[in-house]
Parts: C-alpha cells; structure tokens; sequence
C-alpha cells in the first residue's frame, strides 16, 4: 500500500508549545481524540526525539510502532499541557524499548482484524478523503518521509519530501506527527489514585531529521529522558523502568 500523508486540519500543533485552552477532547465512535476547539477536523500533534525502537516495516508484535526518547527539556512541557487540559497531575504513557511508544491500531494475534488499543474502542468508519481514521490500521503502512534536508513546516511541505521505505535506525532523529487520544484504565499497581487517565500516541507519519551520529548539537539537550514509569507534569517522574515489557501489555511511562 502506498504511503502518502493523510489531509487532516491544515496545523500541525507542536504539542510542546500548545495552549491548553485551545484544544479539548471530542468523541469520534466510542474513544476520545484531542483537538483544537475552532476546528472541525480532527488535529494533528507533533514532537521530536531519538529513536531507540522501530517496528515499522516487520511487525514483531500485533502492530507497527516506533518507539522514541523524548528531549528531556521539551518533553515535561508536552506532558504538562495535557496534564492542563485534563485536570490531572498524573497520566500513563504507552512505553516499550525505553522510549514513548507512537503506533498503529492493534490486531489480534492470528489475523489482521482490528481489536481494541487496550481500552479504546475501533475508530468509526469514515471516508479517507473527507476524515483521516484516528488510528492508522495495523495493515497500513506509516508514512515515513527524509527530512534531513531543510524543508518547511507544513503538512505540504513534508508530503512532498521523498519517502523512506526502511525501518529508521535506533538513535535517529525524528519529528512525529500523530492523533492523541485518552480513555480510564486504573492501575493499582500504581498506587496512585490518580492514575486513571491513560493517554494514546497514535502514529500518523515520520519525518527522519538527522541520521544517527548526525544529530543536531543539543537536539536532546545531550541526554534523552532519562526515566521511565509514571509522569507527573510539573513534577517529579516515578522510578518505574520497564524497557523490556511486552508491548501488549502497555508498559507505562
């Protein structure tokens, strides 16, 4: 299938730099997508990080996925910005291979049938040329695009970047550009009361910023983040580590 970058609202919302204000969550089926209030389109968000994953081209588990550390000065703003928008100072990040996991639907284990992205109910189905789906099925390919050239800014400045058929190397830099969606999951093992909003990084396309060992000089600030578990916006992140869990089982940071 061909990759081509989906038409979704004619921003793309840095999501570290975002108004709280602005944006608030809609209903699409049975799962909630963040979006911004003046538009009737569904948004899409963009951050940047290094990748230490990708399950792009061979699927190992049931969906394609990148996996990515984000820069630990941008990140805790990111993450604060939903934190303002929910009313919550704690949120649950999908986590695997010690990054933010940004994937597809998932499918069963024996087929390519959707199922539901633990919790969310299957995207409603739309027409691709009015509405994007939410989430990208699992049989679909993401679009990747080659960014490291200097390109502008905008939904169709990177569509016509050339495409990447490869999976991206870990330590690449990337920008991402995906849908997020929330749903209640608690988690006892947690022991946090207020652990009950689960945030889903739904990836819709890739753009490779620099190749690995041709990262920008402070791109992640010199380290990525460096903790995995529960983060708190405006405060300080759980010692949780679990960079060798199943994806399934949506480890958490």
């Amino acid at each position: 299938m061909g990759a081509s970058l989906p038409t979704f609202n004619n921003d793309i919302i840095n999501l570290v730099t975002a108004d709280p204000t602005a944006l608030h969550f809609v209903t699409i089926g049975a799962s909630d997508y963040l979006q911004l209030k003046t538009s009737t389109h569904l948004t899409l968000f963009s951050v940047v990080g290094s990748v230490t994953h990708s399950d792009l081209i061979s699927p190992s588990g049931r969906s394609r996925q990148l996996c990515v550390a984000p820069s630990a000065l941008t990140w805790p703003c990111a993450a604060a910005v939903l934190g303002a928008i929910l009313n919550r100072r704690t949120l649950v990040f999908p986590s695997f291979h010690a990054g933010l996991s940004f994937s597809t639907r998932l499918t069963t284990g024996t087929s390519n049938t959707p199922t539901k992205i633990r919790g969310m109910a299957p995207a409603t189905p739309v027409n691709a040329q009015c509405s994007p789906p939410p989430v990208l099925p699992a049989d679909r390919d993401v679009p990747t695009f080659d960014g490291c050239k200097p390109f502008k800014f905008s939904m169709r400045s990177i569509s016509m970047l050339p495409k990447i058929h490869d999976d991206l190397s870990t330590e690449s830099a990337v920008l991402l550009l995906f849908t997020l969606g929330k749903y209640i999951k608690s988690h006892p093992e947690l022991d946090d009361e207020n652990a009950d909003t689960t945030i889903s990084l739904n990836i819709q396309s890739i753009v490779l910023l620099a190749n690995p060992g041709s990262m920008p000089r402070g791109f992640l600030e010199d380290e990525p983040m460096p903790l995995l578990g529960v983060f708190r916006p405006n405060s300080e992140p759980d010692q949780h580590h679990s960079d060798d869990s199943d994806n399934d089982d949506a480890s958490l940071m």
